[in-house]
């Protein structure tokens, strides 16, 4: 009797899972481990334990486990309330404003909709919503030859990036087999261990916890009798045997031959007119060899499709599905390829995005890198608010005296003057300018106005009452939730509201603005 157990791959470091990149020095990540890394993973704990060394390949059981009787299903992404994730169908789609979704096996197509990516949860109430690895960027420098490595530095200056899939999260995927191989496997990898994987693992990347669960029954989908047609997923890519079929219809013939044959009738096909699908390239390293295995095109994880009977399905129709459904179709099944699972393309709704599994917090400890980071961050803050005096500017043109333009190039100019010390230099330079009330410098300064505040009143007042102030920590709010802590682990979100460089950018670019809008509107009469 068919058994399984689930894997929980926990990464403990930064992970490199390489995959196809078009970038000379970045080195992209997979989002999932897929089922050849965790046959891998399992056969290096089991030649480890069994001391088979480099003769692992003459062993009898070895090769009877991992080529043929396991089959090493791909591990995806947990969310934190431990729901495992998926390939999102290719036909499904959400609404701009991502209130809505449609599914085009089932809806009709509607303006205002984008296809939907990745990988996604599906709650109990019906709730959909997409989920992603958190990952980050690493710079590193080449040290490729002997001279480079001992002086640990690159003579040349060339870099490299590494993209990784961020510690602290986890994955789960499955192995399947009878239940005396499945046995027979434990007992010599154990229950968890502490493996490595991917690029770098024996530097700083790629340390992961391993653990497997107790022996189940394989999750059976209930295959649906409604109707003549059974609507099916691609879980993992699909390879085909036969390389003459190129077209999604043609690859998925097999499938559909595959049933004819166990039902001895010409009896299934697949609807060519409702496939949604996309094409990928299987592409992997294999240290053993220390070789590539030959590039094969496959059938990309997420398509769906309508398998169809003529007539109506029978008890031995669903149980021959099943079977597939259990064991996949096309090559390197073994790997997990050609995974398919019942799609019921149910009524979905948008639900709130879930966090990742055991993401850690945000921790930065070397001072360089904190100034850094910091730096960055400013820079988007300063984007920010030259929107916001664009913006302000637009809003007050109502208010802004036609003859105003000397008088806003005269305010430009003071705070140039202060551009290092503005939050609190500009204001004092101001109100010696501001002696005579009776000067049309002043007039204007009172009659502009943001907001319904005076101009005047607001350059003279508290700086955390500038009009950037509370949209720009409402903004930092809204950030990512990577970026948020970010921001708190550096200690920047009181430090903006002093920040003289933030006031002089949202005040340049008010005043060279507000110019702007006397130029094109002709201003107001004083």
């Amino acid at each position: 009797m068919m058994k399984q157990v689930q894997v929980k791959i926990t990464t403990k470091s930064p992970v490199v899972l390489a995959a196809a990149s078009g970038a000379a020095v970045m080195t992209a990540t997979n989002e999932v481990f897929s089922g050849t890394v965790l046959r891998g993973l399992a056969a290096a704990r089991y030649i480890a334990a069994a001391g088979l060394g480099k003769a692992a390949h003459k062993d009898a059981a070895f090769r009877s486990l991992f080529f043929g009787q396991l089959r090493f299903v791909d591990a995806f992404l947990l969310s934190a309330d431990g729901q495992r994730s998926f390939p999102v169908p290719m036909s499904l789609q959400r609404s701009k404003d991502g209130s809505r979704l449609l599914d085009l096996l089932r809806d009709e197509p509607q303006p205002g909709f984008k296809s939907i990516h990745g990988l996604g949860c599906i709650d109990a109430q019906g709730g959909f919503s997409r989920i992603a690895p958190q990952k980050s960027i690493s710079l590193h420098m080449s040290r490729s030859s002997e001279d480079e490595r001992l002086a640990g530095k690159s003579r040349d200056g060339n870099i490299y990036n590494y993209e990784s899939l961020d510690a602290g999260q986890t994955f789960c995927g499955n192995i399947c087999g009878e239940e005396s191989a499945l046995q027979q496997l434990m007992e010599q990898t154990g229950s968890s261990w502490t493996a490595y994987v991917g690029r770098s693992h024996y530097t700083q990347y790629g340390e992961c916890q391993i653990e497997l669960s107790e022996l189940q029954d394989v999750e059976s989908e209930q295959v649906p009798a409604v109707g003549q047609a059974v609507v099916l997923r691609l879980e993992t890519p699909f390879i085909p045997w036969s390389d003459e079929r190129t077209e999604a219809a043609g690859m998925l013939a097999e499938l559909a031959d595959k049933m004819n044959a166990a039902a001895g009738e010409n009896l299934f096909h697949v609807d060519s007119k409702t496939i949604f699908s996309g094409k990928t390239v299987v592409d992997n390293f294999v240290g053993v060899w220390q070789l590539r295995r030959p590039r094969v095109s496959a059938l990309a994880a997420g398509s769906v499709f309508r398998l169809v009977k003529e007539t109506g399905w029978t008890d031995a129709d669903q149980s021959n599905l099943a079977g597939i459904l259990c064991q996949g179709i096309g090559q390197r099944t073994a790997e997990g390829f050609g995974t398919l699972r019942i799609w019921s393309c149910q009524s979905l709704t948008p639900a709130e995005a879930k966090p990742v599994s055991g993401k850690a917090d945000i921790v930065i400890q070397q001072p360089e890198v904190k100034k850094k980071a910091a730096a960055i961050l400013r820079l988007k803050c300063l984007d920010q608010v030259r929107a916001f005096a664009a913006a302000d500017a637009r809003q007050a043109a109502g208010s802004i005296p036609k003859d105003a333009t000397h008088m806003l190039s005269r305010l430009d100019g003071l705070l140039s003057r202060t551009k290092e010390t503005a939050a609190t230099g500009f204001p004092s330079l101001l109100e010696r300018e501001c002696r005579d009330d009776s000067t049309p410098f002043v007039r204007h300064l009172e009659a502009i106005r943001i907001d319904g505040r005076k101009l005047r009143d607001i350059l003279k007042g508290n700086l955390a009452d500038m009009p950037y102030q509370v949209r720009l920590a409402d903004s930092i709010q809204k950030e990512d939730r990577k970026i948020g802590e970010l921001y708190q682990e550096l200690g920047m979100n009181s430090s903006l509201t002093k920040d003289s460089l933030v006031f002089y950018e949202y005040w340049h670019w008010f005043f060279r603005h507000g110019r702007k809008q006397v130029n094109t509107k002709g201003g107001v009469e004083a």
